[in-house]
This record gives C-alpha cells, sequence and structure tokens, in this order.
C-alpha cells in the first residue's frame, strides 16, 4: 500500500478509506467515508453495525449523543425531507433511544398533509408513539 501511495502525490479518496481500514482506524474510516460519499446511508449503516460489534465505545464524540445516534439522526433526518421516504426515516428516528422521539416530534410536525391517506399515516405514527401533542395538530 505504501508503494502504491508513494506512487500518487495526493492519494484518492478511497484509497485513504483502505489505509485507514487497514490500519484498523474506525474513526478515520468514519470521517474518510463521510466526506468522501456523496449520502450519508454507508456511514450511518457501517457506523451502527461497529457500534452493535461494540467497536465504537471508545469513539463517542461530543455530539449530545454517541455517534452511532448522531449519524443515524442525520441520515434520518434526510430521508424524512424526501416525500416518498419520510416513513422510513421514523423507524430509523424509534432506533436512536437518547434522541429519537425528540427529532420525530419535530419532523412529524412539518410533514406537508397534503392529501387524507398521509394525513392518516402521520395520525397512526404519532398514535402508536402516544404523541398526543403532534397527533392533535
Amino acid at each position: 500500500m505504501t508503494m502504491f501511495l508513494d506512487s500518487r502525490s495526493v492519494p484518492e479518496p478511497l484509497d485513504s478509506i483502505l489505509l485507514a481500514a487497514f490500519e484498523f482506524d474506525i474513526h478515520q474510516v468514519i470521517k474518510d467515508c463521510s466526506i468522501a460519499l456523496n449520502n450519508w446511508w454507508f456511514v450511518a449503516h457501517l457506523t451502527d453495525l461497529l457500534d452493535h460489534c461494540k467497536l465504537l465505545q471508545s469513539h463517542n464524540l461530543h455530539f449530545g449523543s454517541n455517534l452511532r445516534e448522531f449519524l443515524l439522526l442525520e441520515y434520518a433526518s434526510g430521508l424524512f425531507t424526501h416525500h416518498s421516504l419520510w416513513q422510513l426515516a421514523v423507524d430509523y428516528f424509534d432506533h436512536c433511544p437518547e434522541f429519537g422521539r425528540v427529532y420525530l416530534e419535530l419532523q412529524i410536525e412539518r410533514v406537508p398533509l397534503d392529501t387524507e391517506r398521509k394525513a392518516l399515516k402521520v395520525l397512526r405514527i404519532c398514535e402508536q408513539r402516544q404523541m398526543s401533542e403532534q397527533g392533535s395538530i
């Protein structure tokens, strides 16, 4: 790997990710992936997987929660802005024990209720999670 990188003046982003992975620098892999890749899907799921394997315990950062939850919340927030993926975001928020409910409460209030069907979906989500204030809006 060193010989390959020496032949280039600046390593490609994927080369940096591989190098960090070979060095088992998990935090650097996550950081490089978040910079190099064009969406948060991979980073959020990689972090979630590493957390479940107990490999991120020493990598909790000061985002108000751990790195796993922070990245899942960011990914879910992005999904919530998409007209057909917002319901999927609800499941991601449900898997964030510290701040997931707060994020969901804030996001659910912003769903445009342009059809009766969509309004009923929002109402059902609120009822299932005992979000009476958001369900009454």
